[in-house]
């Protein structure tokens, strides 16, 4: 079951205090709520604009052409750094509420500690980019993997759907489900924000760990597929905040592995 700071904070206070730590945590929510309804917004638009076609992956620029590589490679930092904030970003309110207890709900500190989350996040989405490329161009070179390309597009799915029962991702979640714990454990002053940038980066890994198979499905469907990254965000958001969600993990497995097989009978089409 998640750690949350408010129960201690019962325990603990009177009336007083208890409204005033609702109220920051409140404050908190909104905070976050409003940074996720701006990236929403922002992949929407982007979807509907003429730009769209760099929120895709089906295809690549030639290999020549540098300007466009470096063009499609900046859009795809800002794109994923949206996606990031829309589909990562609702999983941390536990995370920030009990940084903020300890912290005594310095904004500037858990500012330092979401970069230091999303940040973790951008170089694994970079990483996972550039081998991206290597399959795109793989694919481009060999005729054999053009007659395979529906294993290319299930596969994601089938892996992001069998490490759901893995024992690596049970640990991972886990450590993402416990956020007080996690923030007891690490937090030893000094640099104040440089702290809350280390703890947000190495909490960002255990996120990393325990969500890496369902985002990697984006490079599947395109980060511009509103419909999967919808579905994609409630089931990680439900997975690690709900008092049940690590329930939803087996059966989640289950369906994208499902879902991949039925993609290899349909041909490759999602």
């Amino acid at each position: 079951m998640p750690d949350w700071p408010l129960a201690a904070t019962v325990a603990r206070s009177g009336t007083g205090a208890l409204a005033r730590a609702v109220s920051r945590n409140q404050s908190t929510v909104l905070a976050i709520g409003f940074v996720v309804a701006l990236a929403w917004l922002s992949l929407v638009a982007w979807r509907m604009s003429p730009y769209d076609v760099a929120l895709s992956h089906a295809r690549l620029s030639p290999a020549y052409d540098v300007g466009a590589y470096t063009w499609r490679s900046i859009a795809f930092v800002v794109g994923w750094v949206l996606m990031t904030c829309a589909m990562m970003l609702p999983t941390t309110v536990p995370l920030v509420h009990a940084f903020r207890a300890v912290t005594r709900h310095r904004a500037a500190l858990s500012l330092a500690l979401l970069l230091g989350y999303v940040g973790t996040w951008l170089v694994f989405g970079v990483t996972a980019y550039l081998a991206d490329i290597i399959v795109h161009f793989g694919v481009e070179h060999s005729p054999m993997m053009q007659q395979h390309i529906g294993l290319l597009t299930a596969a994601p799915l089938i892996v992001g759907g069998m490490y759901q029962f893995t024992p690596f991702k049970t640990a991972c979640l886990r450590k993402c489900r416990s956020p007080n714990s996690f923030i007891i454990q690490h937090w030893r002053g000094g640099c104040l924000r440089m702290q809350a940038l280390r703890i947000g980066a190495h909490h960002g890994l255990y996120c990393v760990g325990c969500c890496w198979g369902l985002m990697v499905i984006m490079f599947a469907v395109g980060m511009g597929n509103v419909a999967w990254m919808l579905m994609l965000a409630a089931a990680m958001t439900c997975e690690k905040t709900l008092p049940r969600g690590r329930l939803l993990t087996g059966p989640l497995g289950a369906g994208l592995i499902i879902a991949g097989i039925g993609v290899i009978a349909l041909g490759g089409n999602l």
